[in-house]
């Protein structure tokens, strides 16, 4: 499996959908609320009213009442001094409401908190998202890290080890538009992703259950256990950092025993139980 090169993305459909096409009986003006905030959750970063009106297909000043609604009510923000859109608090909270509520990550939720009791450190839960690996639980453990993630925040794919796992595991159609997007924006500020290298760590990636890496957060030592659904797919991963210098042949066989442990009775699977070790 090779990783093309950047691509550019295909045009969005325009028009808002119509009710009475497929549902004769749902609410036509909602169906159109609900692709606006659709389209500005997959816009990658806050948007304008332009933007917004092309890539819907809706009036402006039909899309501004909307906007407006939305914003009141805490779905979307919008910038005082741009004008830009971004989703909201409220948004924000459903979003993540419904990733904890999801079925499959339920359990791996209390397999966090248990690596995190049995290993003293912070440990992290991630899904895929269409903005990438995103956070939505932490349990810190004993150590001090300068840089804390927040739930709600993606990840890169190319540059961090837990994007990479996402990318080793996840099917292409769904990260390729993502990975393409970063090696471009790398490009403009004149930094070159080694494709070629990153497919050489995707394949030590998928040997193991789980992936070490020392390029965790300011260079501290992170390991990413991707777990797996009945169907083959990822279902999430679950990672925990070991600040530099403490990470030994003792401390890693400990930590992999407390993952392995966590998650043996979870319906979802490791990458050796599911079989998908090279």
């Amino acid at each position: 499996m090779s990783i093309r090169s950047p691509m550019t993305s295909l045009a969005p459909v325009r028009g808002r959908p119509r009710a009475s096409d497929d549902n004769p009986s749902g609410i036509a003006a909602l169906d159109v609320g609900l692709e606006i905030l659709r389209v500005i959750s997959e816009h990658h970063g806050a948007i304008g009213l332009s933007d917004l009106s092309r890539l819907t297909g809706e009036k402006p000043n039909r899309l501004h009442r909307y906007l407006v609604s939305f914003r009141e009510r805490g779905f979307l923000s919008q910038a005082e001094n741009s004008g830009l859109y971004d989703l909201g608090p409220q948004a924000y909270a459903l979003g993540l409401s419904a990733l904890r509520r999801y079925d499959p990550i339920r359990g791996v939720r209390e397999a966090t908190v248990a690596i995190r009791n049995a290993t003293g450190n912070q440990t992290n839960l991630y899904v895929w998202t269409p903005r990438g690996p995103t956070l939505i639980a932490s349990e810190q453990g004993i150590h001090y890290f300068p840089v804390m993630i927040r739930p709600g925040t993606a990840l890169p794919l190319a540059d961090s080890i837990t994007g990479l796992v996402f990318l080793a595991w996840t099917s292409r159609d769904k990260t390729q538009a993502l990975f393409d997007e970063e090696v471009s924006m790398a490009a403009r500020d004149g930094i070159s992703i080694d494709v070629a290298g990153i497919e050489a760590q995707l394949k030590e990636i998928r040997k193991t259950d789980v992936y070490w890496s020392n390029r965790a957060i300011i260079s501290h030592n992170g390991a990413v256990m991707p777990l797996f659904d009945d169907s083959g797919e990822v279902a999430c991963c679950v990672t925990t950092v070991i600040p530099r210098g403490m990470r030994d042949a003792q401390t890693q066989e400990a930590t992999e025993k407390a993952f392995k442990n966590a998650v043996e009775n979870l319906p979802l699977k490791t990458a050796s139980r599911a079989g998908r070790l090279l």
